[in-house]
């Protein structure tokens, strides 16, 4: 009984250790061993040309997904990394990274680092990291410094998949609203600050005919880790365009280990169509009026289109073809503002009985914009005059049966 007392006395000890210790892993962003932590010697190739591969062990700490394998090979090139030597890396026999030494990030000539970036899901109980170093003519000799780490981190992570730009179509007309909608996604497991950026100078340049409202520019934004963040601005193009590339957005942030980094969105290719639309309507100050009376006829158009419209030719018609009028029956109008409202007059007249049917058309570059509705116009006898006159012959009617009856 003494013994078993004793057996769980000591269970329950080494459980109270046990605790803080497992508190204090998942507390911690990061785990890192050095390769001579681990025992290893710096690993040395010498000679032009020669190439050479070694393996070092590693076992998986079961920190759960929430953790990054990442590698920081601290290599040296002598006597420069300038050339055409080579670095492979390989996690459990799958290639997870191969650089030319004049690619490497580089603090002087011959000292470099290369980040080599895995995922949890290819870790396995144990682990094997092998690395091989290929020298070159230039570079001699290249040794994998032991101060190099084997690490897990809790890391924000952006990828060309988690960083787009879109709109809602594909298709826009002249002066219309783009709404552009920038989508920043973070598939890591820590928090990160972002600044995302629409090339608003270069897109301007290179696109003249580009105007962009609101703001473009969004600096030091917080991305929660797993969650998105968005940001919005509206392009407007003032000409047609059958295809119009937008240049990507920018995403700058810095990495756990102070690293900047740089990537760029999707291009976004549109197509902007004129939308020309124009209204016309004929105005009659009298539909009906005497022979040789005169009326106004006005024509009022209207600019509906997203843009101005230039060099628009008024085309009056009136059948039959013999009405009067004081103009030309074609007006040539240089420019037509958006929504733009317009009168253009005619005096009409005519010394005949007759009807006529008005119409209108607007036309701009050789296509019809709109036509209006028909309107009649009729000059008829003088009604006034008619009735005087009858007045008259009824009153030298009425003079002569006078006459008449006095000489019975």
């Amino acid at each position: 009984m003494i013994g078993n007392n004793r057996y769980i006395i000591f269970s329950l000890a080494l459980l109270c250790l046990a605790i803080p210790t497992l508190a204090q892993t998942q507390a911690l962003d990061k785990i890192e061993t050095s390769l001579a932590d681990k025992g290893y010697a710096p690993f040395v190739l010498g000679g032009k040309n020669a190439e050479k591969c070694q393996s070092f062990s590693f076992l998986n700490p079961e920190l759960g997904s929430a953790f990054y394998p990442i590698f920081s090979l601290n290599l040296k090139l002598e006597p420069t990394h300038q050339g055409t030597g080579r670095v492979g890396v390989r996690l459990n026999g799958t290639e997870i990274a191969a650089e030319q030494s004049n690619e490497l990030a580089c603090s002087t000539d011959t000292q470099c680092l290369l980040r080599v970036w895995a995922q949890p899901e290819q870790l396995q109980e144990e682990n094997t990291l092998q690395v091989c170093l290929q020298n070159s003519d230039s570079v001699t000799k290249t040794t994998l410094e032991n101060t190099s780490l084997v690490g897990f981190y809790k890391a924000a992570i952006f990828t060309s998949k988690d960083f787009k730009q879109s709109t809602e179509k594909g298709e826009y007309f002249v002066n219309e609203d783009i709404p552009f909608t920038i989508r920043v996604h973070n598939s890591g497991t820590q928090d990160a600050a972002v600044d995302v950026n629409f090339a608003r100078p270069v897109a301007e340049e290179l696109l003249h005919s580009l105007t962009v409202i609101g703001d473009t520019y969004y600096g030091n934004i917080t991305v929660p880790a797993g969650q998105d963040k968005t940001f919005t601005y509206v392009a407007r193009i003032d000409s047609e365009q059958d295809l119009i590339g937008f240049v990507p957005a920018s995403l700058r942030y810095t990495d756990l280990f102070g690293e900047v980094h740089e990537m760029l969105s999707n291009y976004i290719l549109l197509e902007i169509h004129e939308n020309l639309e124009a209204k016309a309507g004929i105005l009659v100050d009298n539909a009906v009026l005497p022979v040789n009376g005169s009326t106004a006829v006005k024509i009022v158009v209207k600019n509906n289109s997203t843009q101005p419209l230039f060099d628009v030719r008024l085309n009056l018609d009136a059948q039959p073809a013999d009405l009067n009028l004081n103009r030309n029956r074609t007006v040539e109008l240089s420019k037509l503002n958006v929504g733009e409202e317009r009168e253009i007059s005619f005096i009409a007249t005519s010394n005949q009985i007759k009807s006529y049917a008005l119409n209108c058309s607007l036309v701009h570059s050789g296509k019809q914009l709109t036509v209006c509705d028909p309107v009649v116009l009729s000059f008829r006898e003088d009604a006034t005059a008619l009735l005087l006159l009858q007045g008259i012959v009824l009153a030298v009617i009425a003079v002569l049966a006078f006459i008449l009856l006095q000489r019975k």
